[in-house]
């Protein structure tokens, strides 16, 4: 095994501009363009060329304490060939290694079952944290595909029975939630789930669930901003929403950290889920997920901001 650092070159400045470009190009459509350019100086700056030469062809890569580039996915650096390094390696994220050694004694084999909470609308009382939300519809054909990936014990509640009373009936396995997400600042932990309940799930909510559950082993997030937290020189990344499912017992959690298409993430995590089922790694799996995607010529922005967090076997 081989461990490399980043460079320490980049200021907090040049990573607050980074952040403000990333949030810039989601809210432009039409901005692929200055995607690449701006992978292309973080990369430059975070991540040598000397280091990513070192580096090419690595069949895995695993982060250590990049927490302080949030919202910036370490799958959008680029390769010495150009290549985004999420479609080229499993690339994941520990939040330090100290919590990368308690996850990685974690059971790697997923036990039977699965969950899924889709199409989670939430209720009147999600207006005080955040704006009217649009629907996030599945068709019968992706209905159909989340339930042959999950398997036959698969448990999938939709709509307002997508609910707190839903999570906690978690039997192990892969967890699949995609709702709506939501952030109260005023909170030390600000991340907030919008399910099928009308009270917003916090990370303490979740906490509490799963303590009566089996907890998921592997958790894929798809809620706007899942990622997001408010950063604490040693908290570890336990901040935000995707912690509280590891503290939970889950191994490894995949998430975004900036808002997301209801479309790109919805097949991206379907193609996940697929290969879980035809025998993947988590690493592999998303992998194969985001290569497929993106050579379907989805936007990168929609395919490499869905973060690893976690052991990725």
């Amino acid at each position: 095994a081989t461990s490399v650092r980043l460079s320490r070159g980049a200021t907090r400045t040049e990573l607050a501009d980074a952040h403000a470009s990333i949030a810039r190009i989601f809210r432009h459509l039409d901005a692929d363009d200055e995607l690449p350019r701006l992978a292309g100086t973080l990369t430059k700056r975070l991540f040598p060329a000397q280091m990513r030469e070192r580096v090419q062809g690595w069949a895995k890569i695993r982060f250590s304490g990049l927490d302080f580039l949030t919202p910036i996915p370490a799958a959008m650096l680029r390769t010495t060939d150009g290549k985004w390094l999420g479609e080229t390696a499993e690339v994941t994220e520990w939040p330090s290694v100290v919590v990368a050694l308690e996850l990685l004694q974690r059971p790697a084999e997923r036990r039977d079952g699965g969950l899924a909470l889709i199409e989670a609308q939430g209720g009147a009382a999600h207006t005080t944290l955040t704006k009217k939300r649009g629907d996030l519809p599945f068709s019968a054909e992706e209905r159909e595909r989340l339930r042959k990936a999950l398997g036959d014990r698969a448990q999938i509640f939709s709509g307002p029975e997508a609910g707190r009373d839903a999570l906690s009936r978690s039997t192990g396995g892969v967890a699949y939630l995609h709702c709506h997400g939501a952030l109260d600042a005023a909170s030390a932990r600000p991340g907030r789930l919008l399910l099928g309940d009308a009270t917003p799930t916090s990370s303490a909510d979740i906490e509490r669930l799963l303590a009566r559950a089996t907890p998921p082993d592997h958790v894929i997030l798809a809620a706007c901003g899942a990622g997001r937290g408010k950063r604490t020189l040693g908290e570890d990344g336990a901040d935000h929403l995707g912690a509280a499912f590891l503290i939970a017992g889950a191994g490894s959690v995949v998430m975004p950290s900036i808002d997301v298409f209801h479309g790109p993430t919805k097949e991206l995590s379907l193609l996940h889920l697929e290969g879980l089922a035809r025998g993947e790694t988590v690493g592999e799996s998303l992998r194969n997920a985001r290569r497929a995607m993106l050579a379907r010529g989805t936007s990168p922005l929609d395919v490499l901001t869905m973060r690893l967090v976690g052991a990725a076997e």
